[in-house]
């Protein structure tokens, strides 16, 4: 699942990864209000029963044959119901895909309220520093090298961190690496 703050580029990251326009992108916070599931379309069903029971019933198909994706709402959003929407399914997640951009890296709600607690699962969280394409190259470097400070902060020692953009301006860059490790 793609977990992470408001504005972070979650959806445009889950449509880049699935291929897809399925999850809608906008200037308007918050964005993503109900969680979608992208499945793989030549296992149709394969995924229901388990999205089912996490009551995530958005659902659209996508070409990789072993993987399935969520985008999750806000973990910051100011609309209570989206955070506990997250909440209540943080727990049966296997990956944690934690999107985070250049203004809110360290933001405190993402690191005090959802990293720290949860750190005793960080083997099962990869973090995404997206938008790095509004950064020069030495400054996302020191970002990057920033939110691995933050995170061993945290708890999570030696995190997987890849740096990604996914703007509509340019080639995405990073989202293979991504659906590599994933």
């Amino acid at each position: 699942a793609l977990a992470g703050g408001t504005g972070s580029g979650k959806s445009s990251l889950f449509n880049a990864i699935t291929g897809t326009e399925a999850a809608p992108v906008g200037d308007v916070r918050p964005t993503t209000s109900e969680p979608l599931a992208a499945v793989p379309a030549g296992r149709p069903g394969v995924m229901d029963g388990y999205l089912d029971r996490m009551g995530i019933g958005r659902r659209v198909a996508h070409g990789f044959d072993n993987l399935s994706l969520v985008d999750l709402p806000d973990t910051d959003s100011v609309v209570l119901e989206h955070r506990h929407r997250v909440e209540a399914v943080l727990h049966r997640i296997d990956v944690l895909v934690w999107v985070v951009d250049p203004e809110k890296y360290r933001d405190s709600a993402l690191h005090h309220g959802y990293l720290q607690p949860l750190s005793g699962y960080a083997s099962q969280f990869v973090f995404v520093l997206n938008r790095v394409d509004r950064l020069r190259p030495d400054d996302a470097d020191r970002v990057a090298e920033d939110l691995g400070v933050a995170l061993g902060e945290d708890g999570i020692d030696d995190p997987v961190l890849i740096p990604t953009s996914v703007a509509p301006t340019a080639p995405p860059q990073g989202v293979d690496e991504l659906v590599g490790w994933l």
